[in-house]
């Protein structure tokens, strides 16, 4: 195994650790559906970012910026519209964490080398108007790295095809007490 992986490696060994101590049922769930997602992003990151700030806009519940802020020697920074919830995890790991609404017309944050925004564009209002400030936000040949979940992945796939629809009714009203909205905007 490579340097760069082990190091990955470790800092997801330290992050399981910590997700374990915080005693979050949702946040153990969620870590365990994305950890593979984590894995991807946290490596593709760090062998195409040639330094200097990079931004996670929607960046709860901050696993991601955890794992980039102690694998990357650079200023990690997470945007999201309510960290308060995770204000322990934040605090504990000391993160640099601003609350902001992405569709906003500031943003706390001057210019970034690179912005993430990962499972987060399906969420938004105006996804494009987002894009355009995020645009505004990056330094010139700043990079951009959205992504999107899978629409045809075998889970949804089958919920549909078996009549189920494409969510889960007592699951989408579990999320949308739990955090406020249903989660996913359908354009």
């Amino acid at each position: 195994m490579d340097v760069v992986l082990q190091r990955i490696m470790d800092t997801i060994r330290m992050l399981e650790d910590e997700i374990s101590n915080y005693r979050d049922e949702r946040l153990e769930k969620y870590y365990q559906t994305q950890k593979d997602r984590f894995l991807r992003l946290t490596r593709l990151i760090e062998s195409t970012h040639e330094g200097g700030r990079i931004v996670e806009a929607g960046a709860e519940p901050f696993l991601l910026q955890y794992l980039l802020d102690r694998t990357l020697d650079d200023d990690v920074i997470g945007l999201d519209l309510n960290p308060s919830r995770y204000n322990r995890f934040i605090s504990k790991n000391n993160l640099t964490v601003f609350r902001c609404d992405l569709a906003s017309n500031t943003y706390p944050v001057d210019r970034a080398s690179f912005v993430i925004l990962s499972e987060v564009l399906e969420h938004l209002i105006d996804p494009i108007g987002v894009l355009d400030k995020i645009y505004d936000l990056l330094q010139e040949g700043g990079k951009l790295l959205l992504t999107t979940p899978n629409f045809y992945r075998l889970e949804t796939l089958y919920r549909f095809f078996t009549g189920q629809g494409f969510n889960d009714a007592v699951e989408a009203w579990k999320k949308m007490s739990l955090i406020g909205h249903p989660g996913h905007i359908r354009l």
